[in-house]
C-alpha cells in the first residue's frame, strides 16, 4: 500500500535542504487530493493500480524511482538527481485542480488536461520560488513543462537538453509499463 510514508522517503532522497524542504511543503498541500486521485481516468494509459484511489501517487513513485535509476546509471550530479525526484513527485500536481468526481466517475476538461505540465510548472515557479532556490525551480519547472511533449500536446515544449530527454522518458515508461507494485 501507498502511504504518505513513500512520498516522504522520495522527498528524503533529495540533498538540498531547502529543496527538500520546498517540495515537503507543496507535498503537504496537495497530498490530500494526490492520494485520491488515479493517474488515468481514461484506463487506457497506465497500469491498472493507478487507475483508481493512490493511482497518481503510484505513478509519481515510480517516475522518482526510475529518475534514481537514470542519475545513477547516467552518473548525474546531485543536482541534478534532485531536480529530476523533485519534478517526478510534483509533475502532476495541477491535475489536483482539473481533475473532479462529479459523483459516479472521474472527469477532466480536454483543454485543462493538455495543459497540466505547463499549469504544473506554472504553480511552481509563481508559488513557490523562494529566491535561494530560482535556479533549482526554474531546471524543475522546465523538466516539468516538458514532460508530455512526447504526446505532441501543443502547449508541452520539446526536451532540449539530456535531462529533459531523460524526465520525458521516465514518465512514458512508467506510464505504459504494467507494474504491479511500487518498487522500493
Amino acid at each position: 500500500m501507498i502511504e504518505a510514508g513513500t512520498v516522504l522517503a522520495w522527498i528524503q532522497k533529495i540533498q538540498n535542504p531547502k529543496l527538500q524542504r520546498l517540495v515537503e511543503a507543496i507535498m503537504v498541500k496537495y497530498y490530500a487530493k494526490l492520494r485520491e486521485l488515479p493517474s488515468s481516468i481514461s484506463g487506457k494509459h497506465h497500469p491498472p493500480d493507478e487507475r483508481g484511489p493512490l493511482g497518481l501517487v503510484r505513478h509519481i513513485c515510480r517516475c522518482a524511482k526510475l529518475c534514481e535509476e537514470f542519475a545513477r546509471e547516467f552518473n548525474l550530479p546531485q543536482r541534478e538527481k534532485d531536480w529530476l525526484i523533485a519534478a517526478a513527485l510534483l509533475h502532476d500536481i495541477a491535475n489536483c485542480d482539473i481533475i473532479q468526481w462529479n459523483g459516479k466517475e472521474w472527469i477532466r476538461d480536454e483543454v485543462e488536461q493538455s495543459l497540466h505540465p505547463m499549469l504544473s510548472s506554472i504553480i511552481l515557479r509563481r508559488l513557490y520560488c523562494p529566491p535561494e532556490l530560482q535556479d533549482d525551480v526554474e531546471a524543475i519547472a522546465r523538466l516539468i513543462e516538458r514532460h508530455m511533449s512526447h504526446w505532441n500536446y501543443p502547449a508541452s515544449p520539446k526536451p532540449e537538453t539530456v535531462l529533459e530527454y531523460l524526465f520525458c522518458a521516465a514518465d512514458d515508461i512508467v506510464t505504459k509499463f504494467e507494474m504491479k507494485e511500487v518498487p522500493e
